[in-house]
């Protein structure tokens, strides 16, 4: 693989240490490797040395485990010797020290308990064909614990939950209109729809928002019928399907169509297969390696691994809170792979 030459390179060179950085891991040694992100309250995070010896040092006040230019182990270092329960937002930074020799740092932001409860809008069928009756909104506890839902509401259409209701680990439950709840079952079949909600999901797109029995937002949608939200799901009998439960449900790239006709209600969304393009490379600091038209931007390789090409309108990049920094224009299609320079895009 390409980066590892690279970094075989770079060692021979004397410009990249020998010695692996720590990982981060998710609960156990062998559990997923893990970089910054959301993570519940009490989340175990393990620190896990990939080298034959070695200790690990880490800090979580922002400071580097190392001391610059003396090589010597900050004050500010702890020794890892057991997983840590994070109960609070750290940034963790981390380093492994073996016969003199550091390895590269491997820092983390871990924001804790920012997630709130674990209850996601995980289907929208908001502009279904042959009209209202058939729309649907299906939730989901992707959590681990069952959750007490009674009282809560939505906002946007009508709906209270009834008191008592509990939806268990992995549960989905379906809302429908209630425009015609005898055409609905008609058209799904076997479907067990919880309740029917009174007004309309909106064909151009709109807010759609759990709420507690407080009135405070759990989690909020606005889906959209353009600006890079599938168009297959407005009026072509598609559905809209969360993509990762986990990611930002406001994000055009974390939603996609449904597998089948008319959507999967009462299915738990399935993940899409891997994308043939990939980020292959990128120049962060881009000095005089590469040039374009004088000037020398930073830039991002993009590689379509398939034997085809690939459309990718409306697709985006972002290097900040801002989702869609960069959208791809209408008609490119990557056959091979593409440089972007600056949040300029240039072929090569």
């Amino acid at each position: 693989m390409r980066p590892e030459i690279v970094l075989s390179q770079l060692r021979s060179a004397g410009l990249y240490p020998t010695i692996d950085a720590p990982e981060f891991r998710e609960g156990s040694l062998t559990g997923n490797i893990i970089g910054s992100g959301r993570v519940p309250v009490g989340f175990t995070l393990v620190m896990r040395n990939p080298n034959v010896s070695g200790t690990i040092y880490y800090t979580t006040n922002g400071a580097d485990p190392r001391v610059y230019y003396s090589g010597l182990v900050s004050t500010n270092a702890l020794v890892y010797t057991q997983p840590l329960v994070l109960t609070r937002t750290l940034t963790i930074k981390a380093r492994v020290l073996s016969g003199g020799t550091w390895s590269a740092l491997n820092e983390a932001t871990f924001t804790v308990g920012e997630i709130g409860l674990p209850l996601r809008i995980t289907e929208i069928m908001y502009n279904p064909p042959g009209g209202n009756a058939y729309e649907f909104i299906e939730i989901q506890n992707v959590g681990s614990a069952p959750l007490d839902i009674g009282g809560f509401s939505f906002q946007g259409i009508g709906f209270v939950f009834p008191a008592g209701t509990v939806i268990v680990p992995g549960q989905v439950l379906v809302l429908a209109n209630n425009a015609n709840p005898a055409e609905f079952a008609m058209r799904y079949p076997g479907v067990r729809v919880f309740g029917y909600y009174t007004g309309n999901l909106n064909n151009g797109g709109e807010r759609i928002a759990i709420l507690d029995r407080a009135g405070h937002v759990v989690i909020a949608v606005h889906y959209d019928d353009e600006n890079g939200w599938p168009l297959a799901a407005d009026g072509s009998e598609y559905s809209l399907e969360i993509i990762d439960p986990w990611g930002d449900p406001n994000a055009p790239a974390n939603w996609q169509t449904s597998p089948v006709l008319y959507g999967r209600p009462g299915l738990a969304p399935s993940p899409p297969a891997a994308s043939p393009v990939v980020i292959n490379e990128l120049m962060a600091d881009n000095k005089t390696a590469v040039e374009n038209e004088g000037t020398y931007p930073d830039w991002i390789e993009l590689y379509n691994r398939s034997s085809g090409p690939v459309d990718i309108s409306n697709w985006s990049l972002t290097d900040s809170s801002e989702p869609r920094k960069f959208v791809f224009p209408v008609g490119t299609v990557d056959s091979f792979r593409w440089i972007l320079g600056s949040l300029v895009r240039y072929s090569y």
